[in-house]
């Protein structure tokens, strides 16, 4: 999407302070997207949209141009928001578990129970790989593809997709999002 802007604003009389501006955002939401700041992103992508809404009034470029990086962004938004979200659940079942799993002694030392790891069941018609992905899935709660790429190596990411794809078809987890974006949960 950040070319797209280059493309579009390539059209913009030269030196025109607008198009600096909107390059500027569309890369810095780049790079927050690279280090996960999904505040900073959402921040970004309101300004980009206002300044793209005052481009557009300038009629350097066509309209239809402008809908099509609205859509988009907007899209974007809402992805993040799905992922802000899905991580401040995540966040709070994290500490409730936590919450639940220290116990109180003498002189109120604080000791942590052990956690016994459920073993998934080894569902037929899954190989290995499969029920390895489910069992990272229902240990961590969500993941995204690029997550479980470091998990298996000398697996394409490729194969991971298809893997994801047969273990949603056989309704055994859940996809949010879409894209790279997309978060896997468990049932």
């Amino acid at each position: 999407m950040s070319l797209a802007v280059y493309r579009v604003t390539a059209s913009f009389p030269m030196g025109e302070v607008l198009s600096y501006q909107l390059r500027l955002l569309a890369n810095q939401i780049v790079g927050d997207i690279v280090v996960d700041d999904l505040a900073k992103i959402e921040k970004r992508i309101n300004r980009l949209l206002v300044y793209f809404k005052i481009a557009s009034q300038q009629n350097w470029v066509r309209a239809a141009n402008w809908a099509v990086l609205n859509f988009e962004y907007i899209k974007l938004k809402q992805e993040i928001d799905l992922l802000t979200k899905i991580n401040t659940e995540e966040a709070i079942a994290v500490e409730e578990k936590a919450v639940k799993n220290i116990s109180l002694v003498s002189h109120n030392i604080k000791r942590e129970a052990k956690v016994i790891k459920e073993p998934v069941p080894k569902i037929a018609g899954l190989s290995d790989r499969q029920s390895n992905i489910l069992t990272e899935i229902n240990k961590r709660r969500s993941v995204k593809n690029a997550d479980l790429v470091p998990l298996f190596k000398n697996v394409s990411d490729r194969t991971l997709r298809n893997d994801l794809t047969f273990l949603l078809e056989k309704k055994l987890i859940r996809k949010e999002g879409v894209n790279k974006m997309a978060v896997y949960l468990s049932r």
